[in-house]
């Protein structure tokens, strides 16, 4: 067991999107990282990236498929273990779809709701675990507007959902990011008749009519 005394963090989803920008921006907030994805390529180039950035930064990669739920659990308890705990645990894996209901889509909108729901409850579970057992720690949920209503045509992704590193460390409970104007979007998003959106969702689609 690890008995280094820096802040550790353990982010799933870290091989690209907001976890690859968000791995640099921890580093540099003085946390060492334990970067999980199923893409492994991926994830070791993020760490070449950091190490150079960073070299005073320990950071491992982990092969994780959160949709692999026993594999979560093993996965956090294994790291925490070999870096003598772990102090943030952010749950980022997710993937989206805009396939519509009843076009024979079901697999794409299954894969959703198993990585966005299953997989980040799956997450937060092997936490709350975790976080028991130190007596210590902090959880954080990465989400997007489509929690405020549900977006037509990506039904799946919407029901899956319901700058990050300085909401992180004030500890918000709930916020956009960034704040502005995205808080004033999700209360549109909540009053907005369904018909703006549909014709707003058919524009934003390639070819969309």
């Amino acid at each position: 067991m690890s008995t280094h005394t820096s802040k550790t963090a353990f982010l799933t989803g870290a091989s690209s999107g907001i976890g690859q920008a968000l791995a640099p921006e921890l580093a540099a907030r003085g946390y060492d990282l334990v970067l999980a994805a199923r893409r492994i390529d991926s994830l070791e180039q993020v760490k070449q990236d950091i190490a150079a950035r960073f070299p005073q930064r320990r950071v491992e990669v982990r092969a994780l498929d959160v949709t692999r739920y026993a594999d979560v659990q093993s996965t956090i308890a294994a790291a925490a273990e070999e870096n003598g705990g772990l102090d943030l645990i952010i749950a980022n894996a997710g993937i989206g779809s805009t396939s519509a209901i009843g076009h024979g889509n079901f697999d794409a909108d299954r894969a959703v709701i198993e990585t966005n729901v299953l997989g980040a409850m799956a997450t937060i579970e092997a936490a709350v675990a975790l976080f028991r057992r130190q007596n210590r720690g902090q959880i954080v949920v990465i989400s997007s507007v489509a929690a405020f209503r549900g977006l037509p045509g990506a039904g799946s992704y919407s029901a899956s959902k319901a700058d990050i590193a300085d909401l992180i460390e004030r500890g918000v409970q709930t916020s956009t990011v960034p704040v502005y104007p995205w808080n004033m979007v999700g209360k549109l998003l909540r009053v907005l008749p369904t018909g703006v959106l549909v014709k707003s969702a058919k524009g934003a689609m390639p070819g969309g009519n």
